[in-house]
């Protein structure tokens, strides 16, 4: 029997009940010191307005976990404790 989380993948390095565990693609390790135990799925925010709070005048940049928001050129940040929400000229 194993640990590993039901998205990861489970591989037999040595008997007895010796394994790894390894995220599988489209998930992301949120344990690295123990790794496939904990694998959340990726989610791409940008693309949906309804995933982000982004101004619409800020560019949506996408991370492995998360995202961040970034005034476009030309305008102005009037919220740095949450950049990119409140954008303006």
């Amino acid at each position: 029997m194993h640990d590993c989380h039901p998205s990861a993948s489970c591989t037999e390095v040595a008997k007895p009940e010796r394994y790894t565990c390894s995220c599988r693609n489209g998930y992301s390790d949120m344990d690295l010191n123990k790794p496939g135990r904990i694998c959340k799925e990726l989610v791409n925010e940008c693309t949906n307005s309804h995933l982000n709070n982004c101004s619409r005048f800020a560019d949506c940049i996408d991370r492995e976990i998360g995202y961040e928001c970034v005034c476009k050129t030309g305008y102005r940040d009037r919220n740095p404790a949450k950049p990119g929400t409140n954008c303006t000229l």
